[in-house]
């Protein structure tokens, strides 16, 4: 399904997840990434590989609203289907795991990736450190959407083929491989 930039609305209803927690860890080298914060926080530990995790929680109806700060570095924030096994891109030497199907969300560094693969629209972000990111799963509308804001207020939301990421989603993040600290809020 063709994905649109447009402003998101201030939705209704939406449970502020408070109990997600990150509980899988894959890196191509032992002790790359750790958790930290009894799941709350993913701290890059070794930089020159991507490391990703996954949340523990369920999404397959309804809307929830996931509140993220990345401290320093650059991240992909976004979800993919529990059903569908995280993999390394096998093209790629460095170790990309959101170059995968099933995989829908943002770069910190502006890209757009559904299904895996760019889309090629880019999201202007000035200042990597101490962002606040707000990642809303519209499960009942297949979308999702994104605020991330520090100093500029940027927001953007995409849908998703269910298809190709079908229900349950959870929440998945990956650090950039030149090392990230994100924690849940």
């Amino acid at each position: 399904m063709a994905a649109e930039s447009t402003v998101v609305a201030n939705p209704t209803n939406t449970n502020d997840v408070n109990d997600e927690k990150l509980e899988e860890v894959y890196f191509l080298e032992e002790g790359a990434a750790q958790l930290l914060d009894q799941g709350r926080t993913f701290d890059a530990v070794k930089k020159l590989s991507f490391q990703a995790t996954l949340g523990k929680n369920s999404y397959y109806s309804g809307t929830h609203r996931i509140r993220i700060k990345l401290h320093y570095g650059s991240a992909f924030i976004g979800i993919r289907s529990r059903h569908i096994r995280v993999e390394m891109d096998p093209y790629l030497m460095a170790g990309q795991y959101h170059k995968t199907p099933s995989t829908y969300g943002w770069s910190t560094a502006g890209r757009r990736f559904l299904n895996g693969d760019s889309d090629g629209s880019r999201i202007k972000m000035d200042e990597i450190e101490d962002v606040m990111i707000e990642l809303t799963l519209h499960c009942d509308e297949h979308r999702l959407s994104i605020i991330m804001s520090k100093n500029n207020c940027l927001r953007d939301e995409m849908e998703v083929d269910h298809l190709h990421a079908p229900f349950p989603w959870r929440l998945f993040v990956q650090l950039n491989r030149g090392g990230a600290r994100i924690s849940l809020l």
